[in-house]
């Protein structure tokens, strides 16, 4: 029984030392992620007219004026459910100071797929978080979107989905180890 203390304790050690691998692994990932790493741009143009610039946008709005001076509103709540979300409108001036609103977070906003000529980005702030969108009016004229939020919960989650990943594989291998061991011990004898 000398022998299975042995195995015991070296299971031990390798599950420890995967589930640290795992961790570290887990919060490597997660910070790129928490940044918009994997965040893509999305086209929302589908104006009737040819667009001149940006007027205002936010989390669930944007505003756009066309070479024949008309203003289109673009409702993001509305394109969730895929409905057509330009409108022709006037354009008044929203109140300034919104609580949630803050600068645009340092994220990792890839660039638009096509030359930019005009920008908006707003940030914006809750309880558990902090979020960014940006809307890109491209050279081609078509207008495209990047939005990105994230949670003080996401650390955590992947530093665990990696420490239990590495837990996993630790426990694997020394499964592994253990029967080649036992299958070279009875090959001996």
């Amino acid at each position: 029984m000398k022998n299975a203390g042995t195995v015991i304790f070296a299971t031990v050690v390798l599950v420890v030392i995967f589930a640290g691998i795992g961790l570290i692994l887990g919060v490597l990932y997660a910070i790129p992620v928490n940044k918009g790493i994997h965040t893509k741009w999305e086209n929302i143009s589908d104006l009737p007219e040819d667009i001149q610039g940006l007027l205002y946008g936010n989390f669930n709005e944007l505003y756009v004026v066309t070479v024949t001076d008309t203003i289109y509103h673009w409702d993001r709540i509305r394109a969730i459910n895929g409905v057509v979300v330009w409108s022709e409108t006037e354009f008044t001036q929203p109140l300034e100071n919104d609580f949630y609103e803050i600068p645009p977070p340092d994220f990792l906003v890839s660039n638009p797929p096509d030359k930019e000529i005009e920008r908006i980005s707003f940030g914006q702030q809750w309880q558990h978080g902090i979020a960014r969108i940006d809307y890109v009016l491209l050279e081609n004229g078509q207008i495209w979107m990047w939005m990105h939020g994230t949670s003080i919960a996401i650390l955590p989650w992947y530093a665990f989905i990696g420490l239990l990943f590495g837990v996993f594989i630790g426990l694997v291998i020394s499964v592994v180890v253990i029967i080649n061991r036992r299958r070279n011990h009875s090959l001996l004898t």
